[in-house]
């Protein structure tokens, strides 16, 4: 890669942004939000680029298939958790007898394919496919994106795992990653067993059935947590939501109110309002009047409280972690890194967002015991690639992208 870092990507979008066109905030915000690039010839290219990685870290993804064992879990069937690149794999599906499957997944170009029954996901229910899953598929179109209410689901999720592992049939539960949606469905189904087994027999008030269902839920999580991979797998918002489960067992009437808090957020004060515009203002007022700058800079004031810190001591911006979407991420960043491109100020802000694991993996560097050398997922010198951007753009790089860049 050259060391001069090349901006024309960036002036496409600067381009059509001027004339009402899509900005990057708005083209890479989901995974369905990378279907406008179409609408744009001079940028649509990078919508098949993006879906090449997308599919690239997929199925570079060396992270083991997982049986989870549990005492609450029905026989004699039994449950794995794991990602898109074992649901795409028959070997493997065959090797461990998974004759059923979970999938909390979009139906995107990835997983599914609008006329061919024998693509991706949709072979589970092509009577013609050598697959082993041939006994029941569920799926649940859900984005990997911090708004994606799986309490919804629960009771299909539920049924379909109680049929199945009493049926003696095993069972893949996976989402894009095995890290978080997959996880959270196995959870909320025990915590429905204990629930009804024992917490509702006892006829207990309700402070101290929520006391003994929240005891259980963290206990199962870590074990689960302990089976599935060596890092925090449950993204913050799944937590929340499984939270909220228990109160929607017990019939809390708290449940109501905290389950409008978790999806409708109250909105940023007064206050914080002010000071994001006297921010705003501020580092306009210091920055030259260059378009390209203005365009760069442009996405960021729109985002929430919760994504963005003004008040950190350095007088840079820190955007804060947040669960949801991370391979798009990921694939997104990679894209700009690999063809030497400047990226907008929204790639770099998501980029921000992931888990600093993601980090150290790319750059192949050992972290908290889990050893990355050998990952399919290296793109050294990512980290040192958008430590510049952070820097121009003012905002704080997390702590793995200060220490890998050095």
């Amino acid at each position: 890669m050259s060391s001069s870092v090349s901006a024309a990507w960036l002036d496409l979008f600067d381009e059509h942004h001027e004339h009402q066109g899509p900005d990057a905030e708005s083209c890479f915000k989901s995974y369905d939000a990378l279907d406008t690039l179409d609408n744009f010839p001079s940028v649509s290219f990078l919508k098949d680029l993006i879906w090449a990685e997308i599919r690239a870290w997929v199925a570079n993804n060396t992270d083991s298939l997982s049986l989870i064992s549990h005492e609450d879990l029905d026989g004699p069937g039994r449950v794995f958790l794991g990602g898109m690149n074992h649901a795409l794999n028959d070997d493997t599906l065959g090797e461990h007898n998974i004759s059923a499957a979970i999938s909390i997944h979009p139906k995107d170009l990835l997983a599914w394919h609008p006329t061919d029954p024998s693509y991706a996901l949709r072979r589970f229910s092509d009577p013609t496919s050598p697959c082993s899953v041939n006994q029941g598929h569920l799926m649940i179109p859900l984005e990997d994106k911090a708004n994606a209410d799986l309490l919804e689901y629960f009771d299909q999720t539920n049924e379909f795992l109680q049929t199945h592992l009493r049926e003696g049939h095993n069972i893949l539960v996976h989402c894009k990653s095995g890290r978080s949606r997959s996880v959270a469905a196995v959870i909320a189904y025990l915590q429905r067993k204990h629930y009804e087994t024992i917490i509702r027999p006892q006829n207990l008030s309700l402070d101290e059935a929520l006391d003994k269902m929240i005891i259980y839920r963290e206990a199962v999580t870590e074990s689960i947590r302990l089976q599935r991979l060596p890092v925090p797998i449950i993204m913050e918002r799944f937590e929340d939501l499984l939270r909220l489960y228990d109160y929607q067992l017990l019939g809390h009437p708290a449940y109501e109110e905290k389950l409008a808090n978790l999806f409708s957020p109250a909105p940023a004060s007064e206050k914080k309002l002010v000071e994001i515009k006297q921010a705003e203002a501020s580092k306009a007022d210091s920055q030259p009047t260059n378009p390209q700058v203005l365009s760069s800079h442009g996405t960021w004031s729109q985002m929430t409280r919760s994504q963005i810190d003004l008040e950190h001591p350095t007088g840079l911006k820190r955007v804060k972690k947040k669960g949801g979407a991370a391979i798009l991420k990921l694939a997104i960043a990679i894209v700009f890194f690999k063809n030497n491109q400047k990226p907008p100020v929204a790639v770099l802000e998501r980029l921000f967002e992931i888990n600093e694991a993601y980090f150290w993996e790319m750059e192949g560097v050992d972290y908290q015991g889990v050893k990355y050398k050998d990952s399919g997922h290296i793109h050294r010198g990512i980290c040192a690639f958008y430590a510049q951007f952070a820097d121009e753009y003012g905002y704080e790089p997390p702590t793995a992208v200060s220490h890998l860049s050095d």
